[in-house]
């Protein structure tokens, strides 16, 4: 069984923009800084975007240091944020 924690709050994260779309997304996060926790992310497990008002908002899935972790970055702000934190077993 795993453990889902909603976190909700933004986040510093270091990532890579890619202008040459693979796979349908141009972002890839390498690393996430986390209640004065640097998490270095393992890969990329699924994308997708979505739409709040005018706003384009990208969710991304991403493994690293035992757990999954659902980022959401907003395209007009440029604001990172971590929705949730699940363990892996």
């Amino acid at each position: 069984m795993t453990h889902d924690t909603f976190i909700d709050e933004k986040i510093k994260v270091w990532a890579f923009f890619d202008d040459t779309p693979s796979k349908g997304t141009t972002i890839f996060p390498l690393a996430i800084s986390w209640r004065r926790r640097l998490i270095k992310i393992e890969r990329l497990v699924f994308a997708s975007s979505r739409r709040d008002g005018l706003t384009k908002v990208v969710d991304l899935v991403c493994t690293g240091e035992g757990a999954n972790y659902v980022l959401e970055y907003n395209t007009d702000t440029y604001n990172w944020k971590l929705k949730k934190v699940t363990g892996k077993e």
